[in-house]
């Protein structure tokens, strides 16, 4: 207990200088939850329809579940890619329309159904996301990255050849590395803290406050579980730390975080679905929808991959510096 106090302690002090850096990912943090609330208000539209016609008095209006846009020729592959549209509608000789969408048959019959009767009343969907969900998925790169960024004194110990001296000392490495790893959790508490204001303000974030917590725990595990491994395979803690940040980024965009990856090509889509982050919004869906039980696989999933990257760091670990004290 007297090593994790002392480094504990020891690592706030050493974070004072990057305060500053901490403080704006910190506020950008807690603005992506406000983004969460404004993108889930926008998601009530189910679809953005381009309508192809030379008629535009012919076009079906537009309703608060879809948007219909009249073109007079339809939209390239590469419009939909970048979701200027959702779909194209181009109405037949015979009555019947054909729908272009990269989101599947699903979504496809779903336009058809809308552009025949805008306001048409749809049975709510198992994987639609709500706010809770949104939030969560919003928080995540940014939550992974405050990960990445509150182990620097563990890098610079590494770095700068500490940790040997650490390991040859009679103070337990493991209380040493708890210490990193709580403080990595510590500085998640502003944006608890901001989630338990705004939900004491009356805005509904979608979970209670219990769930974003458990939530969070479970992010910064994974979080500074790669941390650590990306910093064991790295000497450099800057190179350690830009590494760091183009995986979390490039994961989190595939896996899906900010918009579902559903109906997308195979092989995003098969990418997607091997990933953490990927599990974990599974996850968070079924809590919203109360089927949690039916997707525990999905929350043991990460929790695997986090104890193989801790696992993997530590033997690293224990290998370059003989053994755990």
């Amino acid at each position: 207990m007297r090593t994790f106090i002392a480094v504990f302690g020891n690592n706030i002090h050493r974070l004072r200088p990057y305060v500053a850096s901490l403080a704006v990912i910190t506020l950008v943090t807690i603005g992506s939850i406000w983004a969460a609330v404004f993108v889930t208000g926008l998601q009530q539209t189910r679809a953005h329809v381009a309508y192809v016609t030379s008629d535009v008095a012919s076009a079906p209006a537009s309703s608060e579940q879809i948007t219909i846009t009249p073109v007079s020729t339809a939209p390239s592959r590469s419009q939909l890619m970048c979701q200027r549209y959702d779909a194209s509608v181009t109405p037949q000789a015979d009555g019947s329309l054909a729908v272009t969408t990269l989101r599947g048959d699903d979504f496809a019959q779903l336009v058809r159904m809308l552009v025949a009767n805008p306001n048409a009343e749809l049975p709510p969907s198992g994987t639609d996301r709500g706010t809770g969900v949104n939030v969560v998925g919003f928080l995540m790169m940014f939550l992974l990255n405050i990960s990445l960024s509150c182990l620097i004194p563990f890098a610079e110990d590494r770095e700068k050849g500490m940790l040997s001296r650490v390991a040859e000392t009679p103070a337990s490495l493991i209380a040493y590395l708890t210490a990193n790893v709580m403080l990595c959790l510590l500085l998640m508490t502003p944006e608890l803290v901001a989630i338990a204001l705004m939900e004491l303000a009356g805005i509904d974030l979608g979970f209670p406050l219990a769930t974003f917590a458990g939530l969070m725990l479970v992010i910064g595990l994974l979080g500074t579980a790669l941390s650590l491994l990306v910093h064991m395979l790295i000497r450099k803690s800057d190179d350690a730390s830009m590494l760091g940040s183009a995986i979390v980024m490039l994961t989190s965009l595939f896996s899906g975080t900010f918009f579902s990856m559903d109906g997308t090509n195979k092989v995003v889509a098969a990418i997607s679905n091997v990933l953490p982050q990927h599990a974990l919004m599974d996850f968070a869906t079924a809590l919203q929808n109360g089927t949690a039980g039916a997707q525990i696989g999905s929350l043991v999933f990460v929790l695997v991959v986090t104890a193989a990257m801790a696992g993997a760091a530590l033997v690293i670990l224990r290998r370059t510096y003989l053994r755990l004290s």
